[in-house]
């Protein structure tokens, strides 16, 4: 059965601000599985793939029950922006939990969150995908900051989401470092993107509910078995950035999901960047050591030090 209602976060100076809540229960009561989606305002695709998961859903019986929110930022995502449109205080959701309910509205939507969804969840999924950037990318993430017990069994289960890449990483602040705070197993996932083509969209669309499915399995929601595919783990010492020293417009070698995943050799150019006033070349980025290329961009405007490639360096990854 299938459940939506609107919790009130707050309001700014012409608008309520809302949380959107979609519950779905399965057939029997069991685990509760919580997914947040759009913490990030310009990072829609995990609202495409709640809305197709959800008709998924309706094909299958389960056990548990599905809490979630569509958009846990309804204020950056109504500007399009990454980080909340407001006055002071930290704007960046992604780094707030558990919030406040007497702070600025960053933090009150966050301690709505984690009322209404990680306070009830047994389990907690944190989907984000490439933002307004044009970025690609296809990975998971679990936090550093766990217990090494909490790790070891989240771990575990962002392995059955399927993707090549395992990111170690460092989620101070986030909804996932909440959830571990309270022993619960809890990933992000990064998949998918905005602007995408029709082949791309459907690829990251297709297996973002073929994880979430596998998940559900792992975790005994459904009934099916699955093996875990090739994959990678790597932490932030291994996190290679290659970021331009010139504004102007990206010309990129990589722009599909098929690029995710390659096998980038020392000294390749991943992409040039020239001047859009004399329309000159001013820079090649270049890959500075052996690795997997985990982010890229398609090609457009690009400011001096912004994130324009990530690759995980071959010499410090570990095959799972």
């Amino acid at each position: 059965m299938y459940k939506y209602r609107e919790f009130k976060v707050g309001n700014n100076l012409n608008s309520q601000i809302i949380l959107p809540i979609h519950e779905f229960n399965g057939t029997k009561e069991g685990l509760v599985l919580g997914i947040t989606c759009t913490v990030h305002g310009d990072e829609t695709f995990p609202a495409f793939f709640l809305k197709n998961f959800f008709e998924k859903l309706k094909e299958i019986k389960f056990e548990g029950k599905i809490l979630a929110t569509s958009v846990a930022n309804s204020l950056a995502m109504s500007s399009f922006s990454r980080q909340t449109p407001e006055q002071h205080g930290k704007t960046d959701l992604h780094e707030v939990f558990p919030g406040s309910s007497s702070g600025n509205l960053t933090q009150r939507m966050a301690h709505a969150i984690k009322e209404n969804i990680l306070d009830k969840a047994d389990v907690v999924i944190d989907y984000h995908c490439g933002g307004s950037g044009g970025r690609l990318q296809d990975r998971v993430d679990i936090n550093s900051l766990a217990s090494e017990e909490v790790k070891k069994k989240s771990l575990e289960l962002a392995r059955s989401f399927g993707t090549f890449f395992i990111h170690e990483n460092n989620l101070k602040g986030s909804a996932v470092n909440y959830a571990n705070s309270l022993n619960k197993i809890a990933f992000n996932a990064e998949t998918g993107g905005v602007y995408l083509s029709k082949l791309d969209r459907d690829y990251y669309l297709e297996n973002a509910i073929s994880g979430m499915i596998n998940v559900m399995r792992k975790l005994n929601m459904l009934e099916g078995s699955f093996e875990n595919p090739k994959q990678i783990l790597f932490d932030t010492n291994a996190r290679i950035e290659i970021n331009p020293n010139f504004s102007g417009f990206l010309v990129s070698n990589f722009e599909s999901h098929k690029d995710i995943g390659k096998l980038i050799k020392k000294g390749e150019i991943l992409g040039y960047v020239f001047d859009m006033y004399t329309l000159q070349n001013v820079e090649n980025l270049v890959a500075p050591v052996d690795g997997y290329l985990f982010f890229s961009r398609y090609s457009g405007v690009l400011d001096i030090g912004t994130k324009a490639y990530a690759i995980a360096d071959k010499s410090l990854i570990k095959e799972l």
